[in-house]
């Protein structure tokens, strides 16, 4: 009979290929499936769909994939070279998540990254007649999370800004001044094992500024200027992404300033805010999902007395720590930092 044959869909999710198959005649058919897969968030899947021809003139035209849910096609990280403003290449270490992928080829490849009963379906043209086939996909993942409670020795702890101990060195740090204390600390939780969880710790923002005294100062080369202000500002990723989440993140956060009175500095400020992502992959050749973040900071001043640095107890004496939330968005970067003055 003329446009007869059979059509299938397979879903490769790396470990198991399901396979429906339904065979057709010259009407327009439409064959759900009444089986509901299941995979994890991250896990790459590969949807195919074939007609293959039980005879000669078969035609498959307009193909398209429509999906559910919220997908993605990769996580990219790394030192990539781009172009500048300019038009100028320079090399930037890059984080962002790819949310495309073709959808109107005989096959979709991608990722979910959120959960949810889901419906995959393909559609096409068949000899000028409509055709499609449809799944349901139950997207889970795992109950790893970022543990909520201060308890001093798990969940999430912070310590206090702290002035190093001889007071004219000028050092600022979060936690205390001994370099195994923790400043701000975050535990993981909830899940049977911790294999392919990592952080992704993001500086959103950091001001670090130096008062000086606007004096004139000579210069090496002879040279007379005015010692005046320094702001250094900073955002990107904290110096090193996806590290493994098999135990909890820590940071201890320091602003080191010249030594004093030679400098000409009055005072010192800092202000960093942090946010930390909670990932996972399900495996080495998967794709990154944020599970949770947490938003944190800290802000500290310090004055010249002139011969000993003074904290300024109007601001802060105590990070901020906001309530963790689940499900974010992806975290993105353009440039790996380190704050100034961090040692």
């Amino acid at each position: 009979m003329e446009g007869a044959g059979f059509a299938y869909v397979d879903m490769d999710t790396n470990s198991s290929t399901y396979q429906t198959v339904v065979s057709y005649e010259s009407q327009p058919f439409q064959f759900p499936s009444t089986n509901v897969y299941k995979t994890l968030i991250g896990q790459k899947m590969l949807f195919t769909a074939n007609v293959p021809p039980a005879g000669s003139g078969m035609d498959v035209t307009n193909p398209l994939w429509t999906i559910g849910g919220d997908t993605v096609s990769n996580f990219v990280y790394g030192e990539f070279e781009i172009q500048d403003t300019n038009g100028i290449t320079v090399t930037q270490h890059v984080g962002k998540a790819v949310f495309d992928f073709p959808k109107t080829n005989l096959s979709a490849s991608f990722a979910w990254w959120k959960t949810g009963l889901v419906n995959v379906k393909f559609s096409c043209n068949i000899n000028n007649k409509a055709a499609s086939v449809q799944c349901k996909v139950e997207v889970i993942k795992p109950t790893g999370y970022i543990y909520p409670w201060p308890d001093g020795e798990d969940g999430i702890s912070v310590g206090k800004v702290y002035l190093s101990d001889d007071g004219s060195s000028g050092r600022l740090g979060l936690g205390k001044a001994l370099a195994d204390d923790e400043g701000a600390y975050f535990d993981v939780r909830g899940t049977p094992t911790l294999s392919g969880f990592g952080w992704v710790p993001i500086i959103t923002s950091s001001t670090r500024t130096l008062y000086r005294d606007q004096a004139e100062f000579t210069n090496s080369a002879g040279a007379v200027l005015i010692r005046t202000n320094r702001v250094f500002t900073a955002a990107g990723l904290d110096r090193e992404a996806f590290l493994p989440a098999n135990g909890p993140y820590d940071d201890n956060p320091k602003f080191t300033v010249e030594s004093l009175p030679a400098s000409g500095n009055l005072g010192a400020s800092v202000n960093d805010q942090f946010t930390l992502y909670l990932m996972y992959r399900p495996g080495d050749n998967e794709v990154w999902v944020p599970l949770q973040s947490v938003s944190w900071g800290w802000k500290a001043a310090l004055t010249n007395s002139p011969t000993v640095w003074v904290p300024n107890t109007s601001w802060t004496n105590s990070p901020l720590v906001s309530p963790v939330i689940a499900n974010p968005q992806y975290p993105s970067w353009t440039n790996r930092v380190v704050p100034v003055g961090t040692p």
